[in-house]
């Protein structure tokens, strides 16, 4: 509470829109957040609050009064994890779905080959130090491989955000963005035709409904 208070001061407002529970996904951290974002909503300080998670336990225990407003969660062409149990939960109890990772931290521009390094500090470093993460790596640049012949004339992160955007449960997408071109093509992916059948078909073929893995550390 004295943190958003701080932060109100701070953007000399009297409240903001959403507060999210990023941390601490355990008792009783649990009851704390909950308990602070709800005495800040009758305050008038936070209008909603919301969670980020990829476990469907937490999320439904943060959700156990029906109060959450929003899930932030990791989905992607490569993990399509949330689209087993999350994203019908999300559906069911109306939680709007922030997407964060839509080009799996990286892999889905297209920009990676196997000899790509990654700098000290890197979570990526990971995936060619750990002999079992480089092997999935490979087996993610392969996709992508694969994913460019569905493309067309989208580039890969543009395929890559219209299909998170396709699924229903979907209310909108955090995509990064390191240049001003980089930000004109997540841009002008959101003014794109939507996917077609046959496109959403063919990425199905190359990762199934409910596959992947989680590309983020948990």
């Amino acid at each position: 509470i004295e943190g958003v208070e701080t932060n109100l001061k701070r953007l000399g407002t009297d409240y903001v829109d959403l507060i999210q529970c990023h941390i601490h996904h355990e008792e009783p951290s649990l009851e704390f957040f909950l308990d602070g974002f709800q005495k800040l909503q009758r305050d008038g300080k936070v209008l909603s609050y919301g969670v980020s998670s990829s476990h469907i336990d937490f999320i439904k225990a943060f959700n156990a009064d029906g109060g959450t407003a929003t899930l932030q969660i990791d989905y992607s062409i490569l993990n399509r994890t949330a689209e087993a149990e999350i994203f019908p939960y999300c559906l069911e109890h109306d939680i709007g779905v922030i997407v964060r990772g839509p080009l799996a931290m990286g892999i889905l521009t297209g920009k990676f080959t196997q000899e790509s390094r990654f700098p000290e500090g890197d979570f990526r470093r990971n995936w060619h130090e750990n002999p079992d993460e480089f092997q999935i790596f490979l087996e993610d640049l392969d996709k992508v491989d694969r994913l460019r012949e569905i493309a067309g004339e989208r580039s890969l992160a543009q395929l890559a955000l219209k299909f998170v955007l396709a699924h229903p449960a979907v209310t909108t997408v955090i995509p990064g963005a390191k240049t001003v071109d980089q930000l004109a093509q997540n841009v002008e992916a959101g003014l794109l035709p939507p996917l077609t059948a046959d496109q959403l078909s063919a990425i199905n073929e190359v990762v199934p409904e409910g596959g992947g893995r989680k590309i983020w550390p948990a």
